[in-house]
């Protein structure tokens, strides 16, 4: 008699997941009345085009208490008088939206065999195993049937079977948000190649033929990039580069910057450098759980995860509030919304151990930017932190604020090179136990956009000038910088450019013997004349107090370049060189006259011209 209590348990459970981004939709099958029983053998009773409009709908719930299923949480139909040793159960339901994965379990006394649109899934007879199935080989998108076929072994004993069916399935349609930088490309879920911004839907048939539609918000990041800073300067000076339209820069070369990585740099080069400023701006976050708001999931530490209390150094938890965890820690609320979750840590005292990690797939020779928000919750010894990708350290250390709650964010640049994954860490360099204890929020690792530009610093050095000077004995020669000499000799002068830079001016002097009659011919030259056509002082030339046999006048800039010349003293120089005016600065002239063949007359000197 006491098989009579022995009874048919069957469980059964779908599980549809979905591709990542759908929204779930939940239909449960319990037994409800609408499964369908019969005590005949049928043909075709167990696919979907079966009629089974004759057959009875099963008794529910089983009318047997104290019985608890073997498969927790499943409900029971049954058939009072069993002489049949046989029995045939069959539910009707329809797939519309996509699915890859489907299970079930079922358990029973004392035999089952278990279908799916007709085609044998598995058998049992053992009570108190639970069969496990994968049966979404089975299903199709559109009429489904499950079918169970219960074997009795005793006649005339109440035979009870359980069940749960529970279908998680996709609504079918989905959005996704996408960025790329200008130039790239974007792989759609259908295969397309789309390089534009805008949407793109693409209907998609799963793996068992179920349609789903994904929209695609495809975004192009786009910088616009405005770099300045092009000068003209004196070796020895500065002068401040910009840029503005990303959210990191690079400069290169780095020699002669302040700060290679700011937006405004300060460039004090020694020579003429021409600066190459790079502008990023960050594409998709690639963090899973860069907000913590699910929880601990999604990373690796080498810190222990510790639920409250916190019981010492190198453990960590996920949550709101870090008294609660550590009465010495501040209350401080976190970085994405001020009440969510964060990474709570009280810090190892071994250097280089990993409190975050997570490994991301990566372009190979792309620029990617590793930021983190990072507050200190104990204002004893704030923690040390530095970036890691694939075991070596990036960037330099960086220190969270010594003031409680304070979120700062710290970020660091790396290009992948060859790198096709990226395991990117947050590592503790404080070695300290006391305090140490800080918060995580926020991290994010990006592929970055770039654009280029460049601004040159020139940087005005001028070279030593060397000139040849003849003069007569008995005059003063006058220098360039204004200062009368009358014995030969090198004479070097500093002088000061329109610039501002320093020249030098080297002048080989030699006086010599003129044949002059001083008593009746004379020459005289300005030494300065400003050629702006206001009818005063506009151009150069000698004043002759006799006529001449022959004339010649030159004029030089301070290279030794001829830059005027003229064989009549008519002709007077009007601050042109080959029709475009000259620099304002010092030149040097030389006069050579001849009065008659006996009386010549040599003057040679400085002119500044001025406008």
């Amino acid at each position: 008699m006491l098989h009579r209590y022995k009874t048919h348990l069957l469980f059964l459970v779908l599980c549809l997941m979905l591709p990542n981004g759908l929204i779930q939709a939940q239909l449960t099958l319990v037994s409800d009345g609408t499964w369908k029983v019969a005590t005949e053998f049928a043909a075709g009773w167990n696919t979907p085009d079966f009629d089974d409009s004759n057959w009875e709908i099963s008794t529910s719930p089983a009318p047997l208490a104290g019985i608890t299923p073997i498969v927790p949480g499943s409900q029971s139909m049954w058939w009072e008088d069993n002489t049949p040793l046989q029995a045939y159960f069959r539910k009707t339901f329809t797939l519309v939206n996509p699915f890859v994965d489907a299970t079930a379990q079922i358990s029973a006394d004392n035999e089952f065999e278990l279908y799916v649109n007709g085609e044998l899934v598995g058998a049992g007879d053992d009570l108190f195993s639970i069969y496990t199935y994968d049966i979404s080989q089975y299903l199709i998108c559109g009429t489904n049937v499950i079918a169970i076929k219960g074997i009795e072994y005793v006649p005339d004993t109440p035979s009870i079977m359980s069940f749960k069916a529970v279908i998680d399935a996709g609504e079918g349609f989905s959005e996704v948000e996408a960025v790329i930088c200008a130039g790239d490309t974007y792989l759609l879920p259908g295969g397309a190649i789309a390089t534009e911004a805008g949407f793109y839907t693409d209907t998609l048939q799963s793996v068992y033929g179920c349609d789903s539609v994904v929209v695609t918000n495809l975004m192009v990041s786009d910088i616009a990039l405005n770099a300045f800073g092009d000068a003209v300067i004196c070796k020895g000076e500065s002068v401040q580069l910009g840029a503005t339209g990303g959210d990191y820069y690079l400069w290169q070369p780095a020699v002669g910057l302040s700060d290679s990585t700011a937006a405004n740099p300060v460039a004090s080069p020694v020579v003429t450098t021409a600066y190459t400023v790079t502008a990023f701006a960050p594409s998709q976050n690639m963090i899973t759980n860069a907000d913590f708001e699910d929880g601990n999931a999604g990373f690796t530490s080498s810190y222990t995860f510790q639920l409250p209390p916190n019981t010492g150094e190198a453990q960590y938890l996920v949550g709101p509030n870090a008294q609660l965890w550590n009465i010495n820690m501040q209350a401080c609320g976190d970085h994405t919304t001020g009440i969510g979750n964060m990474l709570l840590v009280n810090g190892a005292t071994t250097p280089n151990e990993s409190v975050w990690c997570q490994t991301v797939a990566v372009q190979p020779g792309r620029d990617y930017a590793f930021s983190t928000w990072l507050q200190t919750l104990n204002a004893a010894n704030p923690a040390v932190l530095q970036f890691s990708i694939n075991g070596v350290l990036l960037g330099a250390s960086f220190e969270a604020s010594q003031t409680p709650c304070v979120w700062t964010e710290f970020y660091a640049l790396w290009n992948s090179g060859t790198n096709t994954t990226a395991e990117i860490c947050i590592v503790n360099q404080n070695v300290i136990a006391s305090g140490n204890d800080f918060a995580l929020d926020d991290i994010s690792f990006t592929m970055l956009c770039s654009e280029t530009e460049t601004v040159t610093v020139t940087v005005n050095n001028p070279q030593p000038v060397l000139l040849d000077a003849e003069a007569c004995e008995g005059e003063p020669f006058v220098l360039p910088d204004g200062v009368p000499v009358t014995e030969s000799g090198v004479y070097t002068d500093t002088l000061l450019t329109t610039l501002g830079c320093d020249s030098i001016v080297i002048t080989t002097l030699v006086f010599d013997d003129c044949i002059l009659d001083f008593s009746d011919c004379t020459v005289h030259a300005p030494n300065i004349f400003s050629p702006n056509r206001d009818a005063r002082n506009d151009q150069f030339y000698p004043t002759l107090s006799c006529e001449t046999e022959s004339y010649a006048l030159q004029v030089f800039n301070r290279w030794g370049d001829l830059v005027f010349s003229a064989a009549d003293p008519a002709e007077k120089w009007n601050g042109t060189r080959d029709g475009n005016p000259c620099e304002d600065g010092v030149y040097f002239y030389v006069i050579v006259c001849a009065f008659s063949p006996q009386v010549e007359r040599r003057l040679s000197g400085y002119v500044t011209l001025v406008r």
